[in-house]
């Protein structure tokens, strides 16, 4: 509900459309995903980088 109420302030404060706020907001759990995995690769694209 505060998630959600979160979304709605920073989209009328933005201008964002209902249904591109509506899209963000579906595509949140994906992006905390993808953030999730991008931090835990992280020390094996610095020993890449360091070969």
């Amino acid at each position: 509900m505060l998630k959600h109420l979160l979304i709605e302030v920073i989209g009328h404060v933005s201008g964002l459309s209902d249904a591109q706020l509506e899209q963000i907001e579906r595509s949140l759990p994906a992006t905390k995903a993808l953030i999730d995995l991008l931090s835990k690769a992280h020390p094996i694209i610095e020993h890449g980088n360091a070969l």
